[in-house]
């Protein structure tokens, strides 16, 4: 009996043992996130505890297919610290990847088609006998949504308590949106509404479009915010009542308001500036040209005779005859 107890406990430990090896591998696939365009990161998370080299092991990345007949798409290798091109999918060949130390891997440039199923296998030889170590990870792929923007259809605004119809739409998102939220704000009243949208699928991203009418009553600000995987709001749309009739103003347009009154002061100032250059300019001219000049008597004299001999040998020319006058 105490043999037979001692082996079961052996048999347990041994389990045990195995378990502890082989679980880590086969449990739950790891959820890994990553953009379009972005980089993704594969952990193999393996723990050796024996001492074990780098150039022992081999290690290879798999990504799972649909079609049973063709297997895993092979995407890297790493064989004895060098890669290896041998068995790589076509479809890899020529991705950019860099494979970490511990035998990580990092892909670049990622696409919607690289969301799926990934492998990590590791192989090396422990007393002749080839062990394998697999780990498990999904890949999820997102795409970011454009701004939503938002427009105007159908009836305009121009008096108080008139409809306006806002359009609110956004484009090449994956995975498919839920809904699009309105903010609308009337002062210091906020009302939200979730009206029916409109979904359409691309190739594989999303389009999402959703309309909402509301009765202006006072100065309206309009929002509008599409949910899903993050959430995507668009820029503040704003209707200013200005003696019962509106005008529409957009919040990228917001900045004129600071451009009028800069540019009054800015024309204040350089007429300022020019009318004081004019004064200090004319002020200078007239101390220069005052009629209060000293003439002396000798000079006096010698333009005085000056001009009696220009006056006795001036010529008079009439009727075609010139006189001299002597």
């Amino acid at each position: 009996m105490k043999r037979i107890h001692f082996k079961m406990i052996q048999w347990m430990v041994a389990l045990l043992a195995f378990l502890s090896f082989i679980l880590p591998g086969l449990g739950a696939p790891a959820d890994i996130i990553a953009y379009v365009s972005g980089m993704a990161e594969f952990r193999c998370n393996l723990d050796i505890k024996e001492n074990i080299s780098v150039n022992e092991l081999g290690y290879s990345w798999e990504k799972e297919t649909r079609d049973e007949t063709r297997g895993n798409l092979v995407v890297a290798e790493l064989y004895k610290g060098e890669r290896r091109y041998d068995h790589i999918s076509e479809r890899y060949k020529n991705r950019f990847m860099e494979f970490m130390p511990n035998g990580d891997l990092r892909m670049f440039n990622i696409t919607l088609e690289d969301e799926g199923l990934y492998y990590c296998y590791i192989r090396y030889k422990v007393r002749e006998r080839r062990v394998i170590y697999r780990t498990e990870h999904k890949l999820n792929v997102l795409a970011n949504f454009s701004i939503p923007q938002i427009t105007k259809k159908g009836l305009d605004a121009e008096e108080v308590d008139s409809d306006v119809k806002f359009h609110c739409s956004s484009t090449d998102g994956f995975p498919k949106p839920d809904e699009v939220l309105w903010v609308v704000s009337y002062g210091n009243q906020t009302e939200f509404y979730r009206p029916p949208c409109d979904i359409k699928k691309n190739s594989r991203t999303f389009n999402i479009s959703s309309d909402l009418t509301v009765r202006v009553k006072s100065n309206t600000s309009v929002i509008c915010t599409v949910l899903a995987h993050h959430n995507f709001t668009s820029r503040i749309h704003h209707i200013v009542i200005k003696n019962g009739r509106t005008t529409e103003t957009p919040e990228m347009n917001d900045h004129l308001k600071y451009i009028l009154p800069c540019g009054i002061l800015i024309a204040c100032a350089v007429a300022c500036l020019t009318y004081f250059c004019y004064w200090r300019k004319g002020k200078s001219f007239k101390s220069k040209s005052s009629p209060n000049r000293i003439v002396s008597p000798t000079m006096t004299a010698t333009d005085n005779g000056s001009t009696q001999q220009r006056e006795e040998s001036t010529s008079f020319i009439g009727d075609g005859v010139e006189v001299n006058v002597s």
